[in-house]
C-alpha cells in the first residue's frame, strides 16, 4: 500500500483476510483513518453521523427522517422520535462509531403507539380466544 494506511485495520497491521470482522461488522460506517493530526470540525462530524445513520439498512426510514443531529465540540446530540428501541440503539451506535465523535448524548424518544391500535390488538386477542 502506498502512503499512509487508510483504515484502522491497515494501520494496526490486521489483514481483512485473517480478520474479516474488520471489513464486515458494519460496512456502512466510514472507518477511514485520517491520521492523528486531523482536526474534525463540528460540521464534518455531523456529516459523518448523518451519513452513517442514513446508510444503515437496519434503521427504518420513518425513524431516519425524524432523527436530528447536533454537534458542539465533538459531542453529538441525537434528538427526535424513533419507531422502536432497536432504531434508537442503532442510531446511537452509528453516531458513537463515527469519526471525530467524542461523546454521544442520546435524547431520542420512542414513538408511542396510539391507543386505538392497542385496542385493536386486544380485540384480536379476544377473537383468538373464541
Amino acid at each position: 500500500m502506498n502512503g499512509r494506511p487508510q483504515t484502522y485495520a491497515d494501520y494496526y497491521g490486521y489483514s481483512t483476510a485473517y480478520y474479516p470482522a474488520f471489513s464486515s461488522w458494519a460496512p456502512w460506517i466510514d472507518t477511514t483513518y485520517y491520521g492523528p493530526m486531523y482536526e474534525w470540525t463540528d460540521e464534518d462530524i455531523a456529516d459523518n453521523v448523518i451519513n452513517n445513520i442514513d446508510s444503515n439498512p437496519y434503521i427504518s426510514r420513518s425513524s431516519k427522517d425524524n432523527i436530528e443531529v447536533g454537534v458542539k465540540d465533538g459531542v453529538v446530540t441525537l434528538s427526535g422520535e424513533v419507531k422502536n428501541r432497536h432504531d434508537q440503539f442503532l442510531a446511537y451506535a452509528d453516531a458513537f462509531w463515527s469519526s471525530g465523535v467524542v461523546e454521544v448524548v442520546n435524547e431520542l424518544k420512542i414513538r408511542e403507539e396510539p391507543k386505538k391500535r392497542e385496542e385493536e390488538k386486544k380485540a384480536d386477542k379476544e377473537k383468538m380466544k373464541k
